[in-house]
Order: C-alpha cells, then sequence, then structure tokens
C-alpha cells in the first residue's frame, strides 16, 4: 500500500462521506473500523478530526480549483436564496450559473444577524467580488426572491454594479 494508494484512498473516503451525507463521527466507530480491517487490511483509516479537517480542506481545494477552470473567463448569472437547515440555523448561499451549469459558492450562516437589506447586500458584494478576483467571471445579472429586504438587496447592487442586471426569481412569485 504505497503512500499515493492511500492519499487517494482517504480522499475517495471522504467523497464518500460527503456524497452520502455521512457524519464524519461514523469513521470512529468501532464496527466501521472493524469492517475496514477485514475487508480493506492496508488501509488506515484517518480519525475524524483529520477526515473533517485537512482532508476535507484539500477536497475543498480540488472542487473549487476545478470551478476555478471550468469558468475562468466566462459570463456569469449570480443568484442568492435562504433557508433554515435541520438545526433551525438560518443559512443564505450563493450559486454561479455558467453556460448552463450550475456552481454552488459559499454558503453563510446568518442566524446571529439581522436579516436586512445591508447584511445581505455585504454578502453577495463578497460573493461578487469572489467570481470576479478569484473565479474570473464577469458577472452580468443576480437573482433573488422577491422579498422586501432582498429587492432592497438589489437596489443597493444596481447601485454599486449599474452594468449588472437584478431580477427577482419568478419560480418565488
Amino acid at each position: 500500500w504505497l503512500d499515493s494508494t492511500q492519499e487517494a484512498f482517504t480522499a475517495d473516503l471522504c467523497r464518500l462521506f460527503v456524497a452520502c451525507n455521512i457524519s464524519w463521527t461514523a469513521v470512529n466507530h468501532p464496527y466501521f473500523r472493524t469492517f475496514f480491517a477485514r475487508w480493506v487490511p492496508h488501509a488506515i483509516l484517518p480519525s475524524r478530526k483529520t477526515l473533517s479537517g485537512h482532508i476535507l480542506d484539500q477536497e475543498a481545494l480540488r472542487v473549487a480549483e476545478g470551478m476555478r477552470w471550468e469558468v475562468d473567463g466566462r459570463f456569469a448569472t449570480g443568484q442568492c436564496d435562504g433557508w433554515k437547515n435541520i438545526t433551525r440555523d438560518s443559512l443564505v448561499a450563493s450559486m454561479l450559473n455558467v453556460e448552463y451549469v450550475p456552481w454552488l459558492l459559499n454558503p453563510f450562516n446568518v442566524s446571529a444577524v439581522a436579516k436586512t437589506a445591508q447584511n445581505l447586500f455585504e454578502i453577495v458584494c463578497a460573493e461578487i467580488e469572489y467570481c470576479m478576483t478569484y473565479l474570473s467571471t464577469v458577472i452580468v445579472a443576480y437573482c433573488t426572491d422577491a422579498a422586501g429586504d432582498t429587492r432592497a438587496m438589489r437596489d443597493l447592487l444596481r447601485a454599486k454594479f449599474p452594468w449588472i442586471i437584478t431580477l427577482d426569481c419568478w419560480a418565488h412569485q
């Protein structure tokens, strides 16, 4: 079992956990470890902290670099929406659409801040900045739901980026 094989194994294990929505703590479960010791004896299982730490960070970086390569220099539309997760945290996430391919950007936990146009505007501006500088995309339009705070955020967005078309989402009507 070469070091390169072990690295590939841990990266694939991380992807498996994410794709199947498996809790990071499962890797430390005695039966999980017994199963792998029996069926994949050469594999060294990482700890929960390692798997959800630097291995996940490496995978996130790999995905971000892949996205960067795919969207570099292209025109894009952006959108954001909010929802509550299973623990009732308020989240806002943005998405980039480049040539009919959606790319999830950064989700933000906004539970501790007021749901205002200004707070959403700051999140959206940071995402647009990320898209323009890191991803090298040209944002041409931005879509949000039709709520009062998002409508006001679109007004702020138009004032700062007059070339961006701002729309409310027809699916939210």
